[in-house]
């Protein structure tokens, strides 16, 4: 297993970085942020973050690659 230790957690961050390669901006995650009925965050916010992350390193290496 990865850094997450959860698969799911994993996949959304594969997705981020295939998603970056593919031309997707950072906007478009395609996860939102869900909160409770009395406005507590959800588990949605760690699905968001592992996207980003995968987006943003793949998208360092693709800088990096360019210089």
């Amino acid at each position: 297993m990865g850094e997450y230790g959860n698969r799911a957690l994993e996949g959304a961050k594969r997705k981020g970085a295939m998603a970056c390669k593919t031309g997707f901006n950072r906007r478009s995650c395609p996860y939102e942020d869900h909160r409770t009925y009395r406005g507590a965050v959800t588990f949605s916010r760690a699905f968001i973050k592992a996207w980003l992350e995968g987006w943003d390193e793949t998208n360092k290496e693709l800088k990096d690659e360019d210089r």
